[in-house]
Formats: C-alpha cells, structure tokens, sequence
C-alpha cells in the first residue's frame, strides 16, 4: 500500500498546476502542524449527517472538487477508511465551494462516504490556505491540526495515531504541505554548488544530530528553529520566545559566504531562516537576573579563527573544538540552566574541556574556576530578546 501512496502523491504533484483554485481565493496563509484549527464554516450538507465540530471529536476534512483528477482518483480510498472509521470518534468532511447542482450530479455516478458539504465562497478552504487540491487535514479532538497533506498519505496507521493522539506515521515532507518540490527556474540555467560564491539552503526535515559553523559558512543536518535563530542572531535560546508549533519544527540548513566577507554569513541566515521557516522576528530590551562570566580567556587554549566549531554537551562532562565565545557561553548556559553573560567576550575561538560532578551542588561553578579559570556571579541585567511570530495569517479561535 505504501508503494501505491507514493505513485499516487507522485502524480499528484504532476498535476498540482490543474488543481489550483481560483486566484481571489488564495488570500490566507496556511496554518500549520501544531496549531489549532481556524473556525470552520459550513454550507448545506449534501450527504452524511452534521458533523461534531465539538470537543472529543477528531476531524478528517477533504478540500476537493468535481474537476480536480487527483481529487476523483482518491474518493475509493478514503471511502475505505470512512468507512472503517465511522464508529470510532472521528467524522469524514469533503468540502468543496462548487455549485450544489454540480456537486450533486456528480455524486450521482460517484458515491462519497462519510459527509460531503458546500463551502460557501471557500471561506474554509481559505481559512485552511489549501492551495493546491486536493488537501487533506488532519485535526486531532482537542482541535489541534496534526497534519496538512495529500489523502494519499492517509492510512488506517494515521487514523489510529491521530486518536490516540501519538505521532503520526508520516515525514515532515508528508505532513506539512509547505514542503513542495520545487521545478528548476524557466532559464533552465544550472550552477554547480561548490562554485557558488555564496549559498544558503533551508529544509524542513525531521530530526538532526545539530551543527558546525565557521567564520564563513554554516551547516546543521537538523536543529530546532530556536537553536537556529540563535546561531543566526547571536541571541541564546533562553531569550528567544516562539510560539510551541513553531518550537517543534526542525530544519537542516547549509550556507557558506567569500571567506573574505564573514561578515556577511549571519545576515545571510537571517534571511533565510525568516523566509524558510515563513517567520517574523522582533528584538525586546528587558531587564532580568542573570549569571555573569568574567575572566574569559582565562585557562582555554586558543584555536585557529579558520578552524570548524565542534562540541559536545552531557551532565558533568563539556568538550569544545574551536569554539566561540558564544560557544562558551552557550555550554555554560546548558549547565546551570539559566541566562548566562559573558563579560567582554573575545572574538577568538578556543579549545578546552570541562567536567565536574552534578550531584554536588557548586561543583560547577568551582570546576569552572579551577579548570577554566572562570568565575560566576548573579546579576541583573537588561539584555535583548528575539521574539518569533509565524508569517502565517494568525487563525481564528478554534471551532470546537
């Protein structure tokens, strides 16, 4: 079955280009995984009973139509699961914003199971920013969208996780739609990547083991957005406020600047992460209490300024490869879990390593001294914060 999903969600992107709705109709921005649902308006039902809408109850919604062919090609399959499904807390809704006599028509030689109704004007269609058609969402009994994808990713295994509300069987690419493949530009023109002077790629992707950066070039095989905002804008993730959706996305990114121009790499992601991760971010001055780093340099060796930054964290144990003072930091940060600051930070790099013991309270702080001949104090400070928003048109309050 999963090798008939995959021809089937392969020729759907064939097809994208005829199933586009109208253009007036493309307003919103698509909500994403992890928000909850926008409100969803309904016009007369056509087949079925009224759906829940309520608490308690998942959601299945189909945005399709009558002309779509992908959109015919998948009816058989989700009238299979309709119907395996119809006791068990979840409705079925096909939507579509076609004319009632044509829908009818059609469901004359074309039987939909489960709910099929108008949506007037698109008004949900666009709510839900479903572009390309057909669109499945995924709306869990909390209300929370779990996933906006194609129905031929949709299987029994999906249904089940959605109810019991655990992680559905599905790649970032099959549940978040603003994944699409994208066609080489219309030029046709080709530029090989290790001749590019400059580069930035941004993927949303499942999971990573983190990053390694240099003066010039940056690349991670998967890190949280927070975690990548901080690299780009040299804000420690404890300062950095997102909404939890937009916490749980992951993405791998790779970039690299003429290493005669470091200076131009972070501007670089910035851009790309705000574009990529479709971001608006805002910088806050306030004040809090933090716990302030002096001494710096003090025992760490020092490093080439050309060198990789490597590291490694666990309790009681931190090892760094030519890392920055932002490095430094960011490990400190990790092992007292509060705000940390270093006083005047160098811009060189260094090496060193650092254990102590965790189960003995201050151990850390006189590892630091004694090893690393650094010293620790509170204090209150004003610092700057990232605060994040999604690009995305905010939804309205949840339906349910």
């Amino acid at each position: 079955m999963l090798q008939t999903a995959r021809h089937r969600i392969a020729r759907f992107w064939a097809a994208t280009l005829l199933c586009l709705p109208a253009a007036a109709e493309l307003v919103n921005a698509q909500p994403r995984p992890g928000q909850q649902a926008p409100t969803i308006r309904l016009g007369e039902v056509l087949h079925g009973k009224q759906p829940a809408l309520t608490p308690g109850y998942a959601l299945l919604i189909e945005f399709w139509a009558t002309w779509c062919t992908p959109c015919r090609e998948n009816i058989p399959h989700l009238n299979q699961l309709a119907d395996e499904f119809q006791t068990s807390g979840i409705d079925f809704l096909s939507l579509t914003s076609e004319p009632q006599e044509t829908v009818k028509r059609f469901l004359e030689d074309h039987p939909m199971h489960g709910i099929v109704a108008l949506d007037p004007d698109g008004a949900t269609s666009n709510a839900f920013g479903a572009v390309g058609l057909p669109t499945t969402v995924l709306i869990d009994s909390t209300g929370t969208i779990a996933a906006i994808t194609h129905p031929a990713m949709v299987n029994a295994a999906v249904i089940k996780a959605l109810l019991a509300h655990t992680p559905l069987p599905l790649s970032r690419l099959e549940t978040d739609s603003r994944t699409v493949k994208r066609r080489p530009l219309a030029s046709g023109a080709t530029i090989a990547d290790e001749d590019a002077k400059a580069r930035v790629v941004v993927r949303l992707v499942d999971g990573g083991h983190g990053s390694l950066s240099g003066n010039d070039q940056y690349e991670s095989d998967g890190n949280g957005l927070r975690a990548l905002l901080a690299d780009a804008y040299g804000i420690p993730a404890l300062r950095i406020e997102l909404p939890a959706y937009l916490a749980n996305e992951t993405y791998a990114v790779q970039a690299w600047v003429p290493q005669r121009h470091p200076e131009t790499l972070k501007p670089l992601l910035q851009a790309a992460l705000v574009a990529g991760a479709s971001i608006r971010v805002r910088r806050e001055q306030r004040s809090m209490g933090v716990l302030v780093v002096s001494g710096v340099p003090g025992k760490m060796a020092a490093s080439s300024p050309h060198e990789l930054a490597q590291g490694g964290f666990k309790t009681g144990d931190i090892s760094v490869e030519g890392g920055t003072a932002e490095m430094v930091r960011n490990y400190i940060e990790m092992a007292v879990g509060k705000s940390v600051v270093l006083d005047a930070p160098p811009s060189a790099r260094f090496t060193f390593k650092l254990r102590w013991d965790p189960t003995k309270p201050g151990d850390f702080a006189a590892a630091l001294h004694d090893q690393l001949g650094l010293e620790l104090k509170a204090e209150t400070r004003t610092l700057e914060f990232l605060v994040v928003d999604s690009l995305d048109a905010p939804t309205e309050p949840n339906r349910r």
